[in-house]
């Protein structure tokens, strides 16, 4: 499972952008899932179904469930709102999760960016994009694309997300990650943010780490790292 996020400001086109993307990257392959989050109240159920009165009623999750979908509704009620690694925790295993809606999220982002919108662009001020698709001109360094060519867009996300499978293999490969039981590896990547340079692989799928932790899992890493570093400076 890789991440890839959406960051722009309201009326840019992200959902329009992602719409268009959905069914270009399962056509390369991919199984791809979606996090969107709101910034307001929202509810996808109808006042009077059954559903709705069971959750009125006081519980805690409902599951809708037919021949074609399931839906499982969580009440937090008096809870937290969960944060996205614990979100990315409750999907099945896919491909690509694409996130809209966490604009300062610690993943890796594209920033959807309209000059006619009158506002200043987000990615000198945040590290975690790496391109910007835009309908005009942008002065940056980083990879412009043509908001008006989903393609080229999709090229680049499935590029970038193969980069970061190679990345992890060949750390992998060349010693600079730690061997773990459940045939998976954790390699590092100093060039990205320390909060997303770990990638959990297993075969030809890579994902971030930090989507996969378990307290267990992040002991039993920390204790192989120290054994693995006092093995490099005895030697």
């Amino acid at each position: 499972m890789n991440v890839f996020g959406f960051a722009g400001y309201s009326g840019s086109g992200k959902t329009t952008l992602i719409e268009q993307l959905i069914p270009r990257l399962i056509r390369r392959g991919l199984r791809v899932s979606l996090i969107k989050h709101a910034h307001h109240l929202f509810d996808i159920d109808k006042p009077g179904k059954d559903s709705y009165r069971h959750r009125e009623a006081g519980a805690s999750e409902v599951l809708i469930t037919s021949g074609q979908r399931w839906v499982l509704m969580h009440e937090l009620r008096d809870e937290p709102e969960p944060s996205l690694e614990e979100q990315l925790r409750l999907f099945s295993p896919c491909d690509l999760v694409l996130v809209e809606g966490y604009k300062f999220a610690a993943i890796p982002k594209l920033e959807v960016y309209r000059p006619a919108l009158g506002k200043d662009p987000l990615h000198p001020h945040d590290p975690d994009i790496v391109a910007v698709a835009s309908d005009a001109p942008v002065q940056t360094a980083l990879p412009q694309l043509d908001l008006n060519d989903p393609e080229a867009i999709t090229d680049f996300i499935v590029e970038y997300r193969e980069a970061a499978c190679r990345r992890s293999d060949d750390a992998a490969r060349t010693g600079h990650a730690f061997e773990l039981p459940w045939i998976v590896s954790i390699a590092i990547d100093t060039t990205r943010n320390p909060e997303t340079n770990l990638l959990v692989t297993s075969g030809n799928r890579c994902a971030p780490a930090n989507a996969l932790w378990s307290p267990f899992r992040l002991a039993h890493t920390f204790l192989r790292a120290i054994v693995y570093f006092i093995h490099i400076i005895t030697e």
